[in-house]
């Protein structure tokens, strides 16, 4: 070979090297940028996914579809992930790529086997958190177990190490937690959190914000766990508050503009507010959250308000929320936990308005779904806890026992019908015989009706007098009072208004009553945003419910709708 020759081989080697150098380094660049915008902004993690399957590293190109899997997983397209995992799973195999790796801070592993092996952590606990969000809790711990395998077989026990580590005992924990082993979840998330205080990362090392990410998780389910344990002692109660402060700290060290994280923390107040039996607070907190999300159709946030709408028994708005949290839910295995209780939720509600059937409809709807994922659940180990579903089969059993109860009513109601008409033909058959005896008594007879029409006069202008008083607003305003204030007698009283008011007293009482409700909200536009109860009882009913049914059955709509609809301008 000539110089010359050698000069040009030298010279094409340097300028190989040095595009190899270039594009390492752009490589480099990609993945900080893909990490750094992971749990920030997913057009721009996408974007940048897509550069690194451009890489000449065959590790970095697999990173680069991982990343793009993730965002598939955050847009709740799980199918298409898992495709998406597999797919990967099939390339780590391709070892003939492996002469060109080259190791760095970015991708971890000293050598391409590590690399992959890493490449694989990730994946197996992507596929645990689908599997635990469907629902399918054996899948999801054996996909924890093969990334725990993993990561105890790295040979080197460095920060990332450490940080896998704490990340799956952070995973285990929240099975456990999933699972309703909430001590054995407490129990693995104290033991990590003192490994993490040992643990020291300078303001420059990459993995800075996972870390701090991971430590806000930890903290976060440390109080979520508290508050599940505070049904049995009220003082685990302090602890949740407090554990729920440190990691919404520890997020604003990650960035403090990020609105998602303090949507998040007014989430966790808004729960806090709801276990306390501070509804109204529950639901203020509730829409303070609503407030830093772009998109106001956040499941859990109508699910709160669901469940404070219905200790405060405003039926109504249940069933707005209700409808709105199925829908958000309709095909959404995330959302899974917040569509079964919703049920729960409305077989109360409907129970709460006598609708048995409806009510019975979804207590059963909760129930099947709820032995379901018990059945799920107990492959992981976990027994079902009676208690667990005790009050809705209590509820069950409270419909079924009313819904018997009103078949037995139908019953007796056909036999006394039965036995009514047996009645009147032999009434009318005794008529027929003592008519002509009355026929004789015909003058004596006038003579009384001259009395009783005098008697009947004075008792209706007496009745006209109290219709435009008060009187008949008392809750204890009924039939016997009414004849003590007319000086006369409950029969003879309940047949002049019979023949009179063409109705009887009940449904007399009802008209005044409805009518002098009509009359103050036309005049007082303040009782318009009165509650319920508070209408009722200015009309002298005691209950909110018996009120509402009274009102819909005469007007046709509830007391809710016929304000909207009358003053909805």
């Amino acid at each position: 070979m000539t110089k010359k020759e050698l000069s040009l081989l030298l010279l094409i080697m340097f300028l190989c090297g040095s595009v190899y150098g270039q594009s390492y380094i752009e490589d480099e660049k990609h993945h900080e940028k893909a990490l750094f915008f992971l749990k920030r902004n997913k057009d721009s993690l996408l974007f940048y996914a897509k550069k690194l399957q451009l890489s000449n590293s065959h590790c970095r190109v697999l990173f680069g579809m991982y990343y793009e899997s993730n965002v598939l997983y955050n847009q709740d397209k799980y199918s298409l992930c898992e495709k998406k995992l597999n797919t990967i799973l099939s390339l780590t195999e391709d070892y003939n790529k492996a002469n060109n790796y080259q190791y760095s801070d970015m991708l971890v592993g000293k050598t391409y086997n590590e690399c992959i092996n890493i490449l694989k952590i990730n994946i197996y606990r992507r596929f645990f958190y689908i599997k635990k969000n469907q629902g399918n809790y054996s899948k999801a711990y054996e996909y924890l177990t093969l990334s725990k395998k993993i990561v105890d077989n790295l040979p080197i026990k460095d920060t990332y190490y450490f940080r896998k580590k704490i990340s799956i005992e952070k995973e285990m924990a929240q099975l456990k937690y999933s699972i309703g082993d909430y001590e054995a979840s407490l129990k693995i998330l104290l033991g990590t959190n003192k490994q993490i205080k040992n643990i020291k990362l300078d303001t420059s090392d990459i993995w800075l914000d996972q870390f701090l990410s991971e430590k806000s998780d930890i903290n976060a389910l440390i109080g979520v766990n508290y508050k599940k344990l505070a049904t049995e002692s009220n003082h685990f109660i302090d602890s949740t508050e407090l554990y729920y402060e440190k990691a919404y700290q520890l997020t604003q060290q990650v960035d403090d503009t990020l609105k998602l994280h303090k949507g998040i923390y007014y989430i966790r107040k808004s729960t806090l507010d709801y276990f306390r039996g501070q509804y109204n607070a529950a639901l203020k907190h509730a829409d303070t959250a609503s407030s830093f999300y772009t998109n106001k159709n956040i499941p859990i946030i109508h699910q709160i308000k669901l469940q404070s709408f219905a200790k405060l028994k405003f039926v109504d708005s249940v069933f707005k929320y209700s409808n709105s949290a199925l829908k958000l839910t309709k095909e959404k295995d995330a959302y899974h936990h917040h569509k079964v209780e919703t049920y729960k939720y409305l077989s109360e509600s409907y129970f709460e308005i006598n609708e048995l059937d409806s009510a019975y409809k979804y207590s059963q709807k909760y129930i099947k779904i709820k032995l379901a994922d018990n059945k799920s659940k107990s492959a992981t180990g976990r027994i079902l806890k009676k208690n667990e579903i005790a009050e809705i089969i209590d509820l069950n059993k409270s419909i079924e026992k009313k819904m018997k109860q009103a078949e037995n009513t139908i019953v007796v109601v056909i036999w006394v019908v039965a036995i009514f008409l047996s009645l009147l033909i032999i009434w009318r058959i005794i008529f027929f015989f003592v008519k002509k005896r009355k026929s004789n008594s015909k003058e004596t007879n006038k003579k009384k009706h001259i009395i009783g029409e005098n008697i009947e006069y004075g008792i209706l202008k007496k009745l006209k007098e109290i219709e435009e008083s008060d009187l008949f607003l008392n809750q204890d305003f009924n039939l016997l009072e009414l004849s003590k204030l007319l000086n006369t007698n409950t029969s003879y009283l309940s047949k002049i208004i019979n023949e009179h008011k063409q109705k009887t007293f009940r449904q007399y009482l009802i008209e005044l009553r409805i009518n002098r409700l009509m009359e103050n909200l036309d005049k007082n536009p303040l009782l318009r945003k009165h509650s319920i109860l508070a209408l009722a009882e200015s009309i002298g009913y005691k209950n909110a419910s018996s009120f509402r049914r009274m009102f819909k059955n005469y007007m046709n709509e509830t007391p809710a709708q016929y304000i909207s609809n009358k003053y909805k301008n």
